[in-house]
């Protein structure tokens, strides 16, 4: 894994802005399309704004990119709920995205008939992009207080799938109380690269528990087999090894 570690916020927005435009470029040298996986929640949104700003969005070929989401709550697309909404918002409104490229999770269908279906498109779509390694160019996670990452919460029979995407019970703790869909582990590690994005003191100690976790208690902890990156601000990192 490497840490990069910012006093402020939004020096780990345009530092990880700035490493998807180079996964970007990387990728379409290589292939036709890069796939990029969306995060839900408060400091994504942010990020995704900075990438549809003036300055930023034409470093990337979003007419070559393919968007895919990590999770959604059952909700409809226009709920305020809604993890596409708020990306259509803050993102996908902004740029000349072709809408065949955008692949929402419908989180107003049956949440297991939607998980099969997800999961087929993803298994279709990326064998097109890249037949010989199908993969995620790049996943973004977020990190939640009891370490959950995606829709996929510390004792979840959810950790169990096999699949790629599966549904996921209303948890009890969050709000608001409904299921969800997400990409199970096995899919979150379909990647080349994994970045987390995880701002403010409040997240410190988790984000310590996680990286020393060994015991599986903790789902963000169960990828770190894939070397993410991780980007982190506002938050006393002077127990972490630092680059940034």
């Amino acid at each position: 894994m490497t840490l990069h570690c910012f006093s402020q916020k939004e020096q780990s927005l345009e530092a990880l802005a700035g490493k998807i435009c180079s996964m970007s470029r990387a990728a379409l040298e290589k292939r036709a399309f890069f796939s990029l996986v969306l995060a839900g929640g408060s400091t994504p949104e942010d990020l995704y704004a900075l990438l549809a700003s003036e300055d930023w969005h034409q470093r990337i070929q979003w007419d070559r990119t393919h968007i895919f989401f990590g999770d959604e709550r059952c909700v409809p697309p226009e709920d305020r709920a809604s993890n596409y909404r708020m990306v259509q918002r803050s993102l996908l409104a902004k740029l000349p995205l072709p809408g065949e490229h955008i692949h929402r999770i419908q989180g107003e269908a049956d949440p297991d008939v939607e998980a099969n279906r997800y999961e087929q498109l993803v298994q279709r779509t990326l064998a097109a992009i890249s037949p010989h390694e199908p993969l995620f160019d790049c996943v973004l996670l977020g990190l939640g207080s009891d370490g959950h990452t995606a829709s996929l919460f510390p004792g979840d029979d959810a950790l169990q799938s096999t699949g790629l995407v599966t549904a996921v019970a209303a948890p009890f703790a969050m709000t608001p109380k409904v299921p969800r869909i997400s990409l199970t582990l096995r899919g979150i590690l379909l990647s080349r690269h994994l970045c987390f994005l995880v701002n403010g003191e409040e997240k410190k100690d988790i984000v310590q528990a996680v990286l020393a976790d060994r015991s599986g208690r903790y789902p963000a902890g169960l990828v770190q087999q894939k070397n993410p990156q991780w980007f982190l601000s506002e938050m006393d990192c002077s127990g972490f090894l630092q680059d940034g």
